[in-house]
């Protein structure tokens, strides 16, 4: 599926983690496009500057169209293959400006990101919104209903002085999370 996407969307540059790099590397190929490996973590990248929004602003270039496209998501193909849905950048602003408001997010908020990036909910609600006002995301590799509840009770031994604010995410992962409880938190005291 992910070959169809490159050639569909016409793409000149793919990004992998290392892990990943075989399988992207045969898609590169195929597509003759190029291929970028990111060798390193990005904590590499956890002790440069941050940049505001406030610092962004005027700093588009003066052609910059807010109609343009932003971003391709694509449908589940239940009608033959996916189909490449393009969202603006005016798109993109107006749901996250909306749900910042609606919700109520701040820079202070930290959210626990487990909702797959392949879906408006994953990618403009948990990503773009935090990342729009300046909120931290803590994102795990892979679902997991042990690591999701030690983050929520902040028993998580990485990250045990990070409060996550806000959670969201889809029947399926709370009725997991619900199961997990019931088998294996429920009654038992927590460290907080």
């Amino acid at each position: 599926i992910l070959q169809y996407y490159a050639q569909d969307t016409g793409c000149k540059l793919l990004i992998t983690a290392p892990q990943h790099q075989e399988v992207m590397r045969k898609i590169s190929k195929t597509t003759s496009t190029n291929l970028y490996v990111i060798e390193e973590g990005l904590q590499k990248f956890a002790g440069l500057n941050t940049t505001t929004p406030e610092d962004l602003r005027g700093k588009l270039p003066s052609d910059f169209k807010e109609n343009s496209n932003a971003l391709i998501l694509y449908t589940s193909g239940t009608t033959g293959n996916p189909k490449g849905v393009v969202l603006s950048h005016k798109n993109l602003l107006v749901q996250t400006n909306t749900l910042l408001q609606a919700w109520k997010w701040s820079s202070e908020d930290v959210i626990l990101h487990t909702l797959p990036l392949h879906h408006v909910h994953g990618t403009v609600n948990a990503l773009f919104c935090p990342l729009q006002i300046g909120a931290r995301t803590i994102m795990l590799p892979k679902f997991s209903t042990e690591e999701v509840w030690s983050h929520l009770l902040g028993t998580n031994e990485t990250l045990s002085n990070v409060d996550v604010s806000v959670f969201m995410a889809v029947p399926t992962i709370y009725s997991k999370l619900i199961d997990y409880y019931e088998k294996n938190l429920k009654g038992k005291k927590r460290r907080r």
